[in-house]
């Protein structure tokens, strides 16, 4: 089983340079939408290595992140509510990452994110049933690794790193600078018997990872005892070893330039006789951990070379096999008595509280509210829906181009029934554009747009609408300007119409910094006449008690009546919990939410399956629609 280790270590270069080209656009993406809330990385083996330096640059943003492994997934999932994940796997494939999965989807956390370095994985093929998961594959020129992790960890450690916007230097390790290190290595082994070492390793900051993966890969090949410490944690009881057992004892220090004046002072105060191996960098931050990782790969093959072992295969025992397929998933089964209740609608309800800590009595209230709500949802004739657009009819990924074919399609097969379908969104001519590029002509006065959270309403064949003329609305205009006085006036956009002033953070990393900004200048001014509404990293300040998204409802009620359609309206949003723009719209009977939800009983429920959210949901919802004569309804 395995590879030749010195053959994995030949083609590390290749995977640097393969790695530090690679497009990762969308996987850089995807960890910047993170950047606002704790990250959880999960890992196993080798791969754990990864995700404490995926804890570290996270971290670098001043947000927690936490490396675990599967196993504590299960332990600590209830914190995922509020987080977002991020899974680290090479194959995809073993038990314990799928297990990880199926516990941190359960939650529904904000987004999981698998980055693996196999096309087409087991994990791979279930998370694509989950719109709030993505998976980023990258194969590797080297193939799969060995008994031990080497290519696909460098690959992790040069991919994380570029994710977070770290600066990497397009050279791997120059092969002279190996060779003395490799000569180094020999000569400080040589001090010791081989056979019976305890190494303790020292590390600071950024060479944490690197400190983990030396005792990981130490273990699993059975090459020797390791003992991990920080440079000061060592001097608070963890020298004593070396008092006691210090025969075929000795140091590991890995060294950057942040610790390199506490490493020189630490082993300095140490006896002579302690044999000491110092891995160290010129580079700082990230790029200084993946010099040391490499340089440690070869610590461990000159290890293993000296006791016979080969690192990529030192042989597996049958009750290693065993241990590593042992089947255990079904001790950590959710509790039966939850099959027969509806937990995830409820659960979305009440997050971030646990279904599991309810009494028996206000269980049942959120059981009776549910079957209340989705009776009279599932009985009552509508004859239109009406949406919030971005993130519900419209993806983030689709904002600049509109719906997807298949959405539209769903639009046009209740248009072609003879109802009526209602867009509200804070939003004004752009929206127009779209729908107008994806719906024939001749259903234009069936569609309804409420410009600017419903400011301005009419037709889709209305040319006059929406007025796109920059306002004169007083208290805008001072809030407008309390906000160009700010340290913030270059990081935002502001958007001045009749009645909405719309400001857009340019940066999303940095818009729950500024938010707090923005809230603070805006409720300075003294005037009650205005609303703040939130939706993804912008925020609506609307014209009270002129601007409603329920302006729509009673709009499109009167277009029902004169067509003697059914006079209900399905409303269906993204954002249901104030200040989601969408609170007022899914505060009414018969609202769906796609994402968020409200704590009222009575409306804004989420019933779309695990997993699934935004637009993915919303097209779910469409599907279940059944059309009839002069109404249509729903059958979820």
């Amino acid at each position: 089983m395995g590879k030749p280790f010195k053959n994995e270590l030949d083609n590390l270069e290749n995977t640097y340079n393969f790695t530090i080209s690679s497009n990762i656009d969308s996987l850089k993406k995807a960890v910047n939408k993170t950047l606002i809330k704790p990250l959880y990385i999960i890992g196993s083996g080798g791969s754990l290595s990864a995700c404490y330096f995926a804890e570290m640059l996270h971290q670098e943003y001043g947000i927690l992140g936490k490396a675990i492994t599967p196993l504590e997934s299960f332990y600590i999932q209830k914190s995922f509510q509020q987080a977002n994940v991020l899974i680290v796997t090479a194959g995809g494939k073993n038990k314990d990452i799928l297990f990880a999965f199926d516990q941190a989807i359960t939650m529904e956390p904000d987004s999981i994110i698998n980055l693996c370095t196999t096309p087409q994985s087991p994990l791979a093929k279930r998370a694509k049933n989950f719109s709030l998961s993505s998976t980023f594959e990258f194969p590797l020129p080297s193939g799969k690794d060995g008994f031990l992790a080497s290519n696909s960890l460098l690959a992790f450690f040069v991919l994380l790193a570029r994710s977070y916007n770290c600066n990497l230097s397009n050279t791997f390790l120059q092969k002279s600078d190996l060779v003395k290190f490799e000569n180094e290595i020999l000569t400080f082994l040589a001090k010791i018997d081989v056979q019976a070492a305890t190494f303790k390793v020292l590390y600071g900051g950024w060479s944490k990872p690197v400190a983990i993966d030396i005792e990981s890969k130490l273990t699993e090949a059975a090459l020797a005892n390791s003992l991990l410490a920080d440079f000061r944690n060592f001097g608070h009881g963890r020298h004593h070893w070396f008092d006691k057992k210090r025969k075929n004892s000795a140091i590991l220090a890995l060294v950057s330039p942040d610790e390199e004046a506490l490493a020189k002072k630490t082993i300095l105060q140490l006896p002579k006789d302690i044999p000491v191996l110092q891995i160290s960098t010129k580079k700082t931050g990230a790029a200084g951990t993946i010099e040391l990782l490499v340089k440690s790969f070869y610590f461990i093959k000159k290890i293993g070379e000296i006791q016979g072992i080969d690192p990529g295969r030192p042989g597996v025992p049958g009750f290693g096999s065993k241990l590593y397929h042992l089947s255990y998933t079904s001790f950590y089964k959710k509790n039966a008595a939850f099959n027969k209740i509806p937990y995830l609608p409820i659960q979305r309800k009440i997050r971030p509280e646990n279904i599991s800590d309810l009494t028996p009595l206000k269980l049942k209230k959120w059981v009776d509210k549910y079957k209340q709500f989705t009776d009279n949802l599932f009985k009552t004739h509508f004859g239109s829906i009406i949406f919030d657009y971005d993130r519900t009819l419209c993806s983030e990924e689709n904002r600049l181009t509109g719906p997807t074919a298949d959405m539209v399609k769903e639009i046009i097969r209740i248009l072609a029934g003879g109802f009526i379908i209602g867009v509200v969104t804070g939003r004004g001519l752009s929206v127009k554009k779209d729908l107008r590029n994806c719906i024939a002509k001749k259903y234009w006065r069936s569609v309804f747009i409420g410009y600017y959270n419903g400011a301005e309403i009419g037709s889709l064949a209305d040319d006059a609408l929406p007025d796109s003329k920059e306002g004169n609305e007083p208290i805008f205009i001072e809030i407008k300007k309390l906000l160009k006085e700010t340290a913030i006036d270059k990081d935002i956009e502001i958007t001045q119409r009749t009645f909405q002033l719309t400001i857009e953070c340019k940066n999303a990393t940095e818009w729950e910094t500024i938010k707090p900004i923005i809230y603070q200048k805006s409720m300075a001014v003294r005037n009650v006449g205005f609303m703040i509404l939130e939706s993804g990293r912008s925020l609506d300040i609307i014209k009270r008690p002129e601007v409603s998204k329920l302006n729509i409802i009673d709009y499109i009620k009167n277009e029902l009546k004169s067509r003697t359609l059914k006079e209900e309206c399905l409303c269906i949003g993204d954002k249901g919990r104030w200040p989601g723009n969408d609170f007022e719209l899914l505060n009414t009977a018969y609202s769906l939410s796609v994402n968020e939800v409200s704590l009222d009983p009575n409306s804004c429920w989420n019933l779309a399956p695990l997993g699934i959210r935004n637009t993915d949901a919303c097209y779910l919802y469409l599907k279940a629609i059944k059309l009839h004569n002069n109404y249509f309804n729903l059958s979820l």
